[in-house]
């Protein structure tokens, strides 16, 4: 019986390594994505609602820059999973609280950044051409999703972190939640109150919202607060620097 046992693991041993990967590249895969699929929602949606946007002009729409300004933010964060592994591979437990933190430093300083420049979006849709009521309702998406960037941002940030202290289902619980909240604000936003665009933001800023206050909420558990040194909020230049 042990040898039949020993050869039923060994058999299976293979496969482990690609199980572990799935295990942690899944949650990884799905909080990158969620902001691309709540996009798409938001464009199915819409090519549904009888509007003076044509499914033309939503495909223009879902190209704009409202995703490369968070993006920006969003490509710098990623590195906090980066920095809190390593901390994290080495046992040096506290440095994992502290590089999480100066990313919510980070975007806080960002959102702040880019807040000032909401103002021009509808001069700018019109430089690119797009027509006037167009580019009406793409400054309208774009200024009520963008507004919300702060807290975008930081829910990546904590997401980033629970990737990287191994507590990736806590993130795939999170992201799966937004969307899903996202897809019913949205649907009730769009259809039941015919808000329309706006209603769409305001729909994936729910969902966003869901998700970011989920992902805080895991890092806050006694378990991993106490453990990694969640509360540990100072700004330190130094780790700021690396990031």
């Amino acid at each position: 019986m042990e040898q039949q046992a020993q050869m039923l693991d060994e058999a299976g041993g293979e496969d482990r390594p690609l199980r572990e990967l799935l295990r942690l590249a899944g949650p990884t895969i799905a909080q990158m994505a969620s902001y691309t699929v709540m996009q798409f929602l938001d464009t199915w949606m819409l090519s549904h609602v009888g509007d003076r946007v044509t499914p033309a002009d939503r495909r223009r729409q879902q190209r704009h820059p409202r995703v490369l300004v968070i993006a920006l933010g969003m490509g710098v964060l990623w590195v906090v999973n980066t920095l809190v592994s390593q901390s994290y591979g080495r046992k040096d437990y506290s440095g994992c609280g502290r590089y999480l933190w100066q990313g919510v430093w980070f975007s806080l300083v960002f959102a702040v950044l880019v807040f000032p420049f909401l103002p021009l979006a509808p001069r700018g849709f019109l430089i690119l051409g797009h027509e006037t009521d167009l580019a009406r309702q793409e400054a309208a998406y774009l200024q009520i999703l963008v507004s919300f960037a702060a807290v975008k941002l930081v829910g990546t940030t904590f997401g980033q972190f629970l990737l990287a202290v191994d507590r990736a289902k806590y993130v795939m619980f999170a992201t799966v939640a937004g969307v899903a909240v996202n897809a019913v604000a949205a649907w009730m936003l769009i259809f039941h109150y015919s808000f329309g665009v706006v209603g769409a933001a305001w729909g994936q800023n729910i969902g966003v919202t869901v998700e970011s206050l989920l992902c805080i909420g895991f890092a806050m558990f006694p378990a991993v607060r106490n453990r990694f040194n969640v509360l540990d909020w100072r700004l330190r230049w130094e780790q700021m620097r690396t990031l």
